[in-house]
């Protein structure tokens, strides 16, 4: 027997934004595969879109997208002139995102390069010039320079993944950097000092570091000059727990070299259990079931009481990490869509509420605010091993009243059915559920 109490009298801060992914939706934009999502994309409600890996979808624009050499195509041309970039399929695709409501997060740099020879993750061979060329992208999306837009994009990040070599690859196989660490390190300090003296009122951060618990971070801190808007890091795990864990770290790190004020943010996480054939078939298969739909509400449900600012999942392009949509029929929505179009109704509620339990296998958060309320909760073990779980679960209301309850529920078989209606009459309602390993329930509470 396990118990979980949800205590809607005790508030515990905002509910923040754990359901922002990589990449937007899909709207056509030819004559040809008019198939989208924009539709179901708006209404998740994910409130930022991350622009990574955006150059690998032919939807988006594939290679004439986002990434700087994609943009400022002839690194030898004046980085001054407009006629030197191409912004058209990256001005689509951003418009889209923002059509979307959600935000745009810009990163700077270049998709990752898992081929023989590398293009693009090479060390800049003039930082200064392709920080000012940095400069007029954001310009171009801020300002409206070269026939731009007035946007109100606030955050851009710098590169992506520069710590991977530390994994064992030499720096040449390396597919984000093949410089050395002190060669990024003053790559960033110019790119970060330029962008932040042209624009002090926008948020610049990075590096997106691979591995948050790594030395290599706290030599990228020591060598920042100045203050930092905002640290991300990625993980890839099989634990929701352990972000609650790298959270700790990364705050850790940070406070340690000064920088008290800086957002920390989960820039890429899925599940994962390993990377050796068979586990990176068995994780590509979770995702895109009811597994992963239980691990992304059980890793948004942990990180909402844990040290960190936003979430960005990985990934909503088509592609294998995507436990959202299908790859191959992007308007179809996968049982993962639901864990984030519920989380959004937390989000949209505002308040988080305290949510406790006595089984570190089951993960929930709550929200209630003037009269409307709802819970999410999952059973999540990556090992399949899980029995039947009888849990204990109280309610407490903030008054006495009544109180209509609706239960949504998620199972290999059913996707966020309507399975139960009923009222409470009281301060509080106990019940007890019987759940399996990978049961997904969004609560929907209302005052009547």
């Amino acid at each position: 027997m396990a118990n979980i109490i949800v205590d809607c009298a005790k508030k515990t801060g905002n509910v923040k934004p754990m359901h922002g992914v990589n990449n937007g939706p899909i709207k056509p934009h030819g004559p040809t595969q008019r198939m989208g999502n924009f539709d179901s994309f708006k209404e998740a409600g994910f409130p930022f879109a991350r622009t990574h890996d955006s150059a690998f979808c032919g939807r988006y624009g594939g290679m004439h997208t986002i990434d700087v050499a994609n943009i400022f195509v002839d690194f030898d041309k004046d980085p001054y002139d407009e006629k030197n970039y191409d912004f058209v399929c990256t001005d689509l695709y951003i418009e889209d995102i923002l059509l979307s409501g959600a935000e745009v997060f810009y990163r700077l740099g270049t998709s990752i390069e898992h081929y023989a020879k590398k293009y693009n993750c090479k060390p800049p061979k003039d930082y200064k010039k392709y920080a000012i060329v940095c400069e007029h992208i954001i310009r171009h999306y801020t300002e409206g320079w070269a026939n731009g837009f007035k946007y109100n994009i606030k955050y851009w990040e710098i590169w992506n993944e520069p710590d991977t070599h530390v994994d064992g690859l030499a720096h040449e196989d390396d597919p984000s950097w093949t410089g050395t660490p002190q060669e990024f390190f003053e790559f960033f300090d110019v790119m970060y000092s330029h962008l932040k003296e042209c624009f002090p009122h926008l948020l610049i951060g990075g590096p997106a570091a691979g591995g948050p618990w790594r030395d290599w971070v706290d030599e990228f801190l020591s060598s920042v000059k100045r203050d930092l808007d905002f640290f991300t890091w990625h993980s890839y795990t099989n634990n929701p727990r352990d972000y609650v864990k790298y959270a700790k770290i990364v705050r850790e790190k940070l406070k340690n070299h000064g920088f008290n004020n800086t957002l920390s943010i989960l820039g890429e996480w899925n599940y994962a259990k390993g990377w050796n054939d068979k586990e990176f078939e068995e994780t590509l298969e979770a995702i895109k079931g009811i597994k992963g739909a239980s691990f992304a509400l059980a890793a948004m449900a942990a990180c909402q009481y844990a040290d960190v600012d936003i979430l960005l999942y990985y990934d909503a392009r088509p592609c294998a990490f995507n436990g959202i949509y299908d790859s191959d029929i992007p308007s179809k929505k996968l049982k993962g869509y639901y864990s984030f179009y519920n989380f959004n109704k937390l989000y949209g509620i505002g308040e988080s509420v305290s949510t406790e339990t006595d089984d570190e296998n089951l993960y929930s958060c709550a929200a209630y605010k003037d009269g409307k309320g709802g819970v999410m909760l999952t059973y999540f073990n990556t090992d399949d091993e899980l029995v039947d779980k009888d849990v204990d679960f109280e309610l407490k209301f903030e008054e006495n009243g009544k109180y209509k309850l609706k239960y949504y529920f998620s199972d290999k078989q059913k996707t966020n059915e309507l399975i139960k209606e009923e009222v409470a009459d009281g301060d509080r309602i106990k019940l007890n559920l019987t759940i399996k390993e990978f049961d997904c329930y969004y609560i929907e509470i209302e005052k009547i």
